[in-house]
């Protein structure tokens, strides 16, 4: 792709326009080449605006060096404080309750190990069934809640299943 340029017609003996020839079919065009500043006609190379701080208007330039800087700082991840218990439970064909409901709760992970050979069907506060429960786990997911103080019961239909409960209280 060759570069040009051609004269602009209203001032033809001086001021030309940067331009990208390109074949198109069996014509050829011209595109014109523009340049991004930032605003304030700096220089090529030369310094662009300071961040925007929030009042009155700026440039583009500026406007994203203040996202910038607002999304480069420290990022705070807050986590459940607290204890956090191990268990498992065997889940059988009959509901029953896998995790007792606790007032003090701060999270609930629920594994349903890659090793497990069948689905299991929770239920929360109530009797679980492997044909009415909405929450369930096939082999290999996880299921994670915050907040919840209920009880968990589980169920499933054939084969086995061991789950292996974390809680943060």
């Amino acid at each position: 792709m060759a570069e040009s340029f051609i004269q602009v017609p209203v001032d033809s003996s001086g001021k030309k326009l940067h331009t990208i020839s390109k074949t198109v079919g069996s014509n050829t065009v011209e595109e014109q080449v523009g340049y991004v500043t930032d605003g304030n006609d700096e220089a090529q190379g030369a310094k662009a605006d300071s961040a925007y701080a929030g009042s009155g208007s700026a440039s583009v330039i500026a406007i994203l060096k203040g996202l910038y800087s607002l999304l480069a700082g420290t990022l705070t991840i807050k986590r459940a404080l607290g204890t956090t218990t191990k268990s498992t439970y065997t889940v059988t064909t009959s509901s029953a309750q896998a995790v007792a409901s606790n007032t003090s709760r701060k999270s609930l992970r629920i594994v349903n190990p890659t090793t497990s050979t069948t689905t299991v069907y929770l239920e929360f506060g109530a009797t679980a069934a492997t044909t009415s429960s909405v929450t369930y786990l096939a082999p290999g997911d996880v299921y994670y809640e915050t907040e919840a103080s209920d009880s968990v019961n589980a169920i499933r239909g054939s084969g086995t299943a061991v789950l292996t409960i974390f809680e943060v209280a």
